[in-house]
């Protein structure tokens, strides 16, 4: 394993929002370069947050090419360490 890799999944987070209608608005625009994007539903600050993320890797570097590959596609994202 390399550095930061101690463990755990990773999957690429493509957008956070308070409003569970504009995650599922960019879950479907996403939909046909992330087919196996989903909405996860947490809080932050007491507050809901529903965040579009694609993939489960084992690793960061999977999760990093993942994240390349979406953003040739146009697509903001970063590689976030599943809870």
């Amino acid at each position: 394993a390399t550095p930061g890799d101690a463990g755990g999944r990773f999957t690429v987070q493509l957008g956070a929002f308070s409003s569970r209608v504009n995650a599922e608005a960019l879950l479907a625009k996403a939909r046909p370069v992330a087919s196996d994007g989903r909405i996860v539903a947490s809080s932050a600050g007491g507050k809901p947050v529903f965040r579009v993320v694609a993939g489960d890797w084992a690793t960061q570097a999977e999760a990093n090419a993942h994240a390349t590959a979406l953003k040739k596609s146009g697509y903001t994202t970063f590689v976030r360490k599943l809870d």
